[in-house]
């Protein structure tokens, strides 16, 4: 008999065959050698741990099959607190430390191991705060399963005596923007500016012991605390990086001194106390990538001019301006513009002409006092000059535009020309391009307004240097054109210039006021490297306020935007007559089939046209359900033009409810429309049920646990010859006969009938048959219903219900054969169809040898998951949960489910059941129209919340039953039962080991019979005359206590032939 009450032996090797002889350490002549590697180990102090690998060189030919090791140690020293066994070369085994200062260990193989090989590693940790060493001992009982005997060599562990030593090795500012290379950054001082936090990172190294208990960092800036952070533990060379973020806010100019300090409670003692702290002090600088009040309070482009209402118009042109590398050493740019590039009408009055010259890279501060400029020959004065540059290293060189007001020389009628010079040639500044612009005056012009804004601002949105898009923003104003006359103007014109943008892709986005282009600068203008874009914001101006936005933007997923920067802004209102947008709500439509679903949230859409004769620009739509309320937006409506927007109701309502849906479109009058009042439109509708949907979505029940089994028995279930009867084809039926004969139900003898159930599913009950009009015969005994079941559409045409119905005919079941009648009195009968019948028994019989654990699920649901219908195969997906009672997992030998879907088939419909899904499962395998599926769930099972589900993906098709027939393994008392007494010996062959499966008498008392495929092994204990006393089971040489039921069939059966 094996031992139950202690760890379990190593039989597993004896099972198979291979003779272990044990080998302890002796004084004998050593061949097989066990050792520590290394031999010796230390650690420099407390809480340190080392590695040590057990080696054994294995000198027996025929090999070592495992062994036993017994390692012990001064528990006030050292603590093993890991082993990791070399699971390739010995894949079983155990470890036990419960016993301070000492591991009992084992490890064994099915295949026996020579040479040197790796037994395993012990992790060795230092517990001792004074130097100590602990021999490591193989005491007794360690032990090869090997001849001849083993030399066991011990070693020794040393815990050294160190202090902690702290020490900062690095502070950083900004460590989340590497692209500072650790600049501390802020806005230039002034008004309206935004203060920007800087997170502050620092390096802790311990050089010296393990330090276990929690000491302090303190950050200062300039004397004063910003934070501190405790560190709870840092082993002995070990590192660990500490943060202290967004408390620091300084501004550009301001010069810092950053101190950061370890252990700044002295709460550890170290072997160096001098060299805590480390200090990092330098000059706040601007970020240059940042827009308008991020780096300073006059980024923005501001207003220069502003042309009141007249007969004036704007051109400009970059004439054939290039982009020019400051690398080629020039000394002169030239520009030149013909008449055509800015067509100005004869004898009209030239009011401004500016000229624009856009620089970049200048690398040795060129601009502007080292260039002179000549307009059509003509020195000329710089007006304004505006630049911007990154402001941290590398490559910090500015970029900018320069203004020259060239009006008095502009030729309106011919070309003109413009001659930059630059002073040295080995000075080095790149040319982007030229912009001539020029405002007129001319009698048969339109009257307009006209603002110009300039400026010069470095954008660019990218995490590596700590910009976000919102940062990454200049803003352009046009107060000096307000308020404006908004019932006057016909047109509103944006002209934007953004030197070095062309991503496009959304990289750059404007914006003005609620308008928003994104990608709006695509390309560069000519042969320049000058973004231009013109944009039509009429449905966007206000009277007042108006403002511009110009945005580097980083796309979702993306790191960076556009690198860019902001110069110009023109607006140009003209007066004109003003079309106005009128908006209507033309359509509401309600899910896919204009309809309320109760019990789940319900798409609502609605169209909105644009009837007017002028464009809208954006505005929210409000749907407002009885209780319900959302806004969709839609982003401007050209004239003329419609939308669809959509939103989802999420509030649950109940079929029956009559429920009034309003949509009204510029819910928030943010349009200005010819008719303000015809933006809404009202909708009455009564909520239904979409019974394609699975019952969780109706508000009704699963398919639920009629009844649960626990016996030695089984179920079985049959069709009969029952068959599919349509009310088309015989439009007058009034019975419907099934039989079943003995085979259809092979019920054994010694079998006791526990229920017998007869499921009658039915399909379109155009005349309300069921149940009422229908009885039913069993073996010629009237039935009672036992339950109906039953779904339908629940709106629309073709509304009609679908079914179930449900006898208990336990009865009157005879194993021999059975006939049901179902007959039909509505008048003139017909008005249903039958899919047939289903029989279903649950017997037991104490001779059938596992036990069963029975669950029967009933119900109906009737499924389609597509969008013609309104569903999704997940919404059209009923359930069959199984959890009237638990299981023991460990226990189970195999699970089966069996599924009934009517309507299913051939190969329609997906199983799914705890996480599995499988796809087509049903099928029609009789003349009746109801799909059955069965398979081996046993992979699957849970102790508790089994659920099998039904689902529909575009298949018509309906949920009934579902049948869980699990079976359990054989336990030894089971087993035992089974054998027939007295068993004769004398019959089994001698052998001391089992045999892969046959009986084996090791002595006349036990017999063995073992599976090698499986590695199980029963052993039966007899007495002298035969009757069995015990049963053991075993795999893998360890205890069990169930086996297989295949197994226990096969072995009884060779043990009783």
């Amino acid at each position: 008999m094996k031992n139950k009450n202690g760890i379990a032996l190593l039989g597993i090797v004896a099972f198979f065959a291979l003779v272990a002889i044990t080998a302890t350490a002796s004084a004998q002549p050593a061949e097989n050698v066990v050792w520590l590697e290394p031999e010796n180990s230390s650690v420099p102090g407390y809480c340190n741990t080392v590695v040590v690998e057990v080696w054994a060189n294995i000198t027996d030919p025929d090999g070592c099959a495992g062994g036993t090791l017994n390692i012990t140690y001064d528990p006030g020293c050292a603590n093993v607190t890991d082993w990791e066994r070399n699971t390739d070369d010995w894949p079983l085994g155990t470890w036990n430390s419960s016993v301070d200062g000492r591991e009992w260990i084992t490890f064994e193989t099915l295949f026996n191991r020579t040479g040197e090989v790796l037994i395993g590693t012990l992790t060795i940790h230092c517990i001792s705060t004074s130097l100590c060493t602990t021999p490591l001992i193989f005491d007794e009982g360690s032990s090869l399963f090997a001849e001849p005997p083993t030399e066991w060599r011990n070693g020794t562990f040393t815990c050294e005596v160190l202090k902690p030593d702290l020490s900062v090795t690095k502070v950083e500012v900004n460590y989340d923007a590497p692209g500072l290379g650790g600049s501390a950054v802020g806005p230039e001082p002034g008004p309206g500016v935004h203060p920007q936090c800087n997170n502050i990172s620092a390096v802790i190294e311990n050089s010296g012991a393990c330090v276990l208990s929690p000491f302090n960092v303190t950050f200062e800036v300039d004397g004063t605390m910003l934070c501190t952070v405790q560190v709870p533990v840092l082993p002995g060379g070990a590192t660990t990086i500490v943060h202290c973020n967004c408390l620091w806010y300084p501004m550009a100019g301001d010069a810092f001194a950053i101190n950061v300090t370890v252990d700044s409670n002295n709460e550890i003692p170290e072997s160096d106390e001098t060299n805590n702290t480390m200090w990092n002090n330098g000059t706040v600088v601007s970020n240059g990538y940042k827009g308008g009040g991020w780096q300073g309070p006059d980024m923005n482009l501001t207003n220069v001019q502003c042309h009141p209402q007249d007969t004036i118009n704007l051109t400009y042109s970059v004439g054939d301006s290039y982009y020019l590398s400051g690398a080629t050493n020039w000394t002169e740019y030239t520009a030149n513009w013909t008449a055509s590039d800015l067509p100005v009408p004869e004898n009209a009055t030239i009011e401004k002409a500016w000229l624009y010259v856009y620089y970049t890279w200048d690398k040795d501060d060129v601009m502007p006092g080292n260039v002179n400029l000549t307009f059509n020959d003509n020195s000329i004065t710089l007006a304004r000059h505006y630049s911007d540059r990154k402001g941290f290293p590398k490559y910090d060189y500015p970029a900018g535009m320069m203004v020259y007001n060239v009006t008095s020389e502009f030729n309106a009628t011919g070309e003109n020309k413009a001659v930059l010079t630059k002073s040295d040639a080995a000075l080095e500044v790149s040319m982007k391009g030229m912009l001539l612009m020029v405002v007129y005056k001319h009698p048969d012009e339109p009257e307009r307004i006209i603002c110009i804004d300039e400026g010069y601002d470095m954008l660019y949105a990218n995490k590596l240097y700590g910009v976000s898009s919102e940062e990454a923003t200049t803003y352009a104003n046009f107060t000096c054109c307000e308020p404006v006359p908004i019932e006057e103007i016909g047109k509103a014109t944006l002209i934007t210039v953004a030197p070095n943008a062309a991503d496009g892709d959304d990289k750059n986005r404007l914006s003005f006021n609620n308008g928003l282009w994104k990608g709006i600068w695509d390309h560069y203008e000519g042969a320049t490297e000058l973004g231009i874009a013109e944009t039509d914001v009429l449905a966007y101006l206000k009277a007042t306020d108006n403002l511009a936005n110009f945005q580097s933007h980083i796309p979702t997923g993306e790191t960076k935007g556009d690198f860019m920067e902001a110069s110009n802004a023109f607006l140009i209102l003209e007066k004109g007559v003003v079309e106005r947008p009128d908006l209507n709500v033309t359509e509401i439509e309600l899910n896919c089939g204009g309809y309320l679903f109760g019990n789940e949230s319900n798409k609502i859409c609605a169209k909105i046209e644009n009837n007017g004769s002028g464009d809208a620009g954006a505005f929210n739509v409000s749907f407002v359900i009885d209780g319900f309320s959302k806004e969709a937006r839609i982003d401007g409506l050209a004239a003329g033009e419609n939308k669809t927007v959509c939103i989802y109701d999420t509030m649950s309502r109940n079929a029956g409810d009559s429920v009034n849906v309003t949509v009204t479109a510029d819910c928030n009058g943010e349009v200005i429309e010819s008719d303000e009042t015809n933006n809404e439109s009202t909708m009455v509708t009564m909520v239904v049920n979409n019974g394609y949907k699975g019952k969780r979505y109706t508000g009704g029940d699963d398919i639920t646990t009629w009844k649960a089994f626990e016996l030695h028995g089984n179920l079985l279930y049959s069709l009969g010859d029952s068959y599919y009867l349509s009310s088309y084809s015989y439009p007058d039926w009034t019975s419907y006969i099934v039989n079943w004969t003995a085979s259809d139900l092979p019920v054994p003898d010694t079998a006791t009938i526990k229920e017998a159930r007869l499921y009658v599913p039915y399909t379109w009950d155009k005349g309300g048959v069921m149940p009422d009009e229908v009885s039913l015969t069993f073996n010629g005994n009237n039935q009672a219903l036992a339950a109906h079941y039953s779904d339908r559409k629940g709106y629309g045409s073709y509304d009609y219900p679908y079914g179930m119905l449900a006898y208990n005919v336990t009865g009157d079941f005879d194993t021999s054969g059975n006939t049901a009648v179902l007959v039909n009195s509505h008048p003139g009968g017909d008005n249903v169809s039958i899919r047939g019948m289903l029989l279903v028994v649950v017997y037991a019989d104490e001779r059938e040898l596992p036990q069963r654990k029975l669950f029967i699920n009933e119900g109906f649901d009737l499924l389609y998951g597509g969008a013609s219908k309104c569903t999704t195969p997940e919404e059209a997906t009923a359930y069959a949960p199984f959890d009237a009672m638990k299981i023991d997992r460990s226990k189970v030998d195999s699970a089966r489910l069996i599924t009934v879907a009517p309507g299913a088939g051939p190969n329609e419909g997906d199983l799914l059941f705890n996480g599995r899904t499988w796809n087509d499962v049903w099928s029609f395998t009789t003349a009746a129209q109801i799909g059955i599926d069965e398979r081996d769930v046993t992979s699957y099972l849970r102790p508790t919340s089994n659920e099998a589900g039904f689902r529909s993906s575009g298949d018509y098709m309906e949920a009934s039953n579902a049948f869980l027939i699990v079976t359990e393994k054989i336990t030894e008392a089971e087993y035992l039962k089974r054998i027939t007494q007295p068993v004769d010996v004398s019959k089994i062959r001698y052998k001391f080991i089992a045999v892969n499966e046959e009986w084996a008498a090791k002595w006349d008392t036990v017999l063995l019979y073992g599976q090698e495929d499986t590695k199980y092994s029963i052993e039966i204990h007899l007495n002298k005359a035969g009757y069995v006393t015990g049963v053991d089971f075993e795999r893998w040489g360890f205890p069990v206590t169930e086996i297989p039921v295949e197994l226990a069939a096969q072995s009884l059966a060779k043990l009783n032939p």
